[in-house]
């Protein structure tokens, strides 16, 4: 029984990856969001798991890094930017920022690498709340153009 187990678990993957590429379809625009949403946040959590489960090390500094790219990706966005130049803008500035902030960040172990990651959200999320020159503070950012992968040309 166990052997055949192995032989259907393949299969079985493929058809949910299937089912996902073709859900957004089929629903409605709350359901895009929940699966949207759900994407969003299955990524934050390999993130942590590759930070914490793998590598040992305690960081809580996932959710600005995620912060720093939606932002990015957003106001480039307002700014009339295609889709895919503020996604991979958004990449490229996390990198650069994750890169400057570990440096200093392998200099402590512990729990002292948790003050380092804590110290960095907290600056982040006070940049993004108080900044509203720049992220419209805690009203956030508004007129933001879905994105269109196919034909180019925005859809408000």
């Amino acid at each position: 029984m166990t052997r055949a187990r192995r032989a259907v678990r393949p299969l079985l993957v493929l058809l949910a990856l299937a089912a996902l590429a073709c859900a957004p379809f089929f629903l409605r625009p709350s359901g895009l969001f929940l699966l949207s949403y759900w994407a969003v946040i299955s990524i934050a959590a390999m993130g942590l798991n590759l930070t914490l489960g793998y590598a040992g090390q305690i960081s809580l500094a996932q959710g600005a890094f995620i912060g720093i790219g939606a932002y990015t990706t957003a106001i480039l966005g307002q700014q009339g930017y295609p889709f895919i130049v503020g996604f991979l803008a958004s990449g490229a500035l996390t990198f650069a920022i994750g890169w400057a902030l570990g440096y200093p960040a392998l200099r402590v172990q512990h729990h002292y690498l948790a003050f380092v990651t804590l110290a960095f959200s907290t600056v982040v999320f006070l940049v993004l709340r108080n900044e509203e020159w720049l992220t419209g503070g805690v009203y956030g950012i508004n007129g933001i153009a879905r994105p269109a992968l196919w034909d180019g040309r925005n859809a408000r």
